[in-house]
């Protein structure tokens, strides 16, 4: 069984972070701008899409937080709440996320990643992970 987790990265993500998530082999990663259905769309759509082919949504806006979990509108959410611009900063906590094995519980909930931790609520409540 792969541990590959598969992805859709919201329009909002920074060229140069798409380009370096792209990079990260534990992802199928598919950027919503180059899916011509999705861009310039609203959230919905973007979570249906994903939903259709069981991607999880990596966004960096905390506005998709109100999708919540037990609504079945989506398979999982993670927002990357890093304060830091910096391209860098990002795909380094991103990263570390993504091999502290951490992923693997990411399907059907609301994930939100910053420094050294990932609070993940799901089903049964919010959990925090460090890393």
């Amino acid at each position: 069984m792969s541990t590959d987790l598969r992805i859709l990265i919201d329009e909002m993500v920074p060229a140069e972070l798409v380009r370096r998530i792209g990079r990260i082999s534990a992802l199928r990663s598919v950027y919503v701008g180059n899916v011509p259905e999705l861009i310039s769309q609203e959230d919905d759509i973007v979570l249906a899409y994903a939903k259709r082919e069981n991607r999880i949504v990596f966004t960096l806006e905390r506005r998709f937080e109100k999708y919540g979990v037990c609504k079945g509108n989506h398979v999982g959410i993670i927002i990357l709440t890093v304060a830091a611009r910096h391209h860098a900063m990002r795909i380094r906590v991103f990263d570390k996320f993504i091999r502290s094995g951490h992923r693997r519980l990411t399907s059907d909930c609301i994930t939100r990643v910053s420094h050294g931790k990932a609070d993940i609520t799901s089903h049964s409540g919010k959990q925090t992970y460090q890393f």
